[in-house]
């Protein structure tokens, strides 16, 4: 069973938002964060076996700091079991 907790801290008041994440064997974990209007502003994919923990450092792929608001973050598991999960989190400096 693949488990993805929930993302943490939830708000952020500018600390990285970290995700954890178990799969069972070897997995492709895929992380993307997008604006309200569905505008990709991240991504990142590792190679992850067991348990592994993503971060989103809340800046956009030029490096640029996130602002304030909602985001939606999707996280795409693929290996001996496959699973996609839509979380939000707000940032609020």
């Amino acid at each position: 069973v693949i488990v993805i907790s929930a993302p943490f801290p939830n708000p952020s008041n500018g600390t990285p938002i970290t995700f954890n994440i178990q799969a069972p064997g070897e997995s492709t974990v895929t992380m993307d964060v997008f604006t309200l209007a569905f505008r990709k502003i991240s991504g990142q994919t590792i190679q992850a076996y067991g348990d592994s923990t993503f971060q989103w450092d809340l800046r956009d792929v030029s490096g640029v700091q996130a602002a304030n608001g909602l985001y939606y973050v999707r996280i795409h598991v693929t290996g001996l079991q496959s699973t996609t999960k839509i979380l939000k989190v707000l940032i609020l400096r």
